[in-house]
């Protein structure tokens, strides 16, 4: 694999100043984690180029398997390049927009009725400054996910999270990571995906949620 000059110093002068570190970036999970029996949580470190390939991290409550998947074994394929390691990082994947793309396919629970929440986070290197483009391909919805916020980690690497909600509940989605600019190069090293589906109120409670709401503003009006 051929990485510009660019690319080599930058990771030759992270070796030097952080030295051996274990990582874990599951630094955002969201609050509902595996909150009930339709969650699923899976993390992929890519420690291996091996496709399709399962989720190989050690996420929270996986047991040291990859992945907590009652509804079947999430797999990830892509087109790009996979190199050994950067810097202190095992296990890259180097992707040039727009050619290359990563598809992480997510078995889950189907229900008409639900609504589906994916909160999804990538750990990258990207040394124009950017970030990688996420997506969602499923029955129910397909588009850009949503952007939530992003941090730095102690090697110079950035550890984002996006999240998505659609309905109903599909019984897979498949999360796609891409490059953001023609002929950039984003490096990535780790992506954690949560997923879950909640039932949507009946509309018999959303008429009393709503008028709850409604009760509380005419009070606080009477107040002012």
């Amino acid at each position: 694999m051929k990485f510009n000059s660019q690319v080599r110093l930058l990771a030759a002068l992270m070796a030097l100043a952080v030295g051996t570190v274990a990582f874990a970036d599951d630094y955002n999970p969201p609050s509902w984690r595996l909150g009930n029996a339709s969650a699923t949580v899976q993390e992929w470190d890519f420690n291996t180029p091996s496709q399709p390939l399962a989720p190989d991290g050690n996420t929270w409550g996986s047991g040291g398997s990859g992945f907590v998947n009652p509804f079947g074994t999430p797999l990830m394929t892509t087109n790009a390049s996979w190199a050994p390691s950067i810097g202190t990082r095992n296990g890259i994947y180097q992707l040039t927009q727009p050619a290359d793309v990563m598809s992480f396919d997510i078995p889950n629970h189907f229900g008409s009725n639900d609504v589906k929440d994916i909160w999804i986070q990538v750990t990258f290197l990207d040394p124009t400054g950017g970030f990688p483009a996420v997506g969602i391909v499923s029955s129910s919805f397909t588009g850009p996910a949503t952007f939530v916020s992003s941090q730095a980690t102690a090697d110079g690497f950035t550890q984002a999270t996006w999240s998505a909600r659609f309905g109903p509940c599909p019984q897979n989605e498949v999360i796609q990571i891409a490059g953001h600019l023609p002929g950039a190069i984003v490096f990535v090293d780790q992506v954690v995906i949560d997923t879950i589906c909640n039932p949507v109120p009946e509309p018999s409670s959303l008429a009393i949620l709503g008028a709850g709401a409604i009760a509380v503003v005419r009070k606080r009006r009477r107040k002012l």
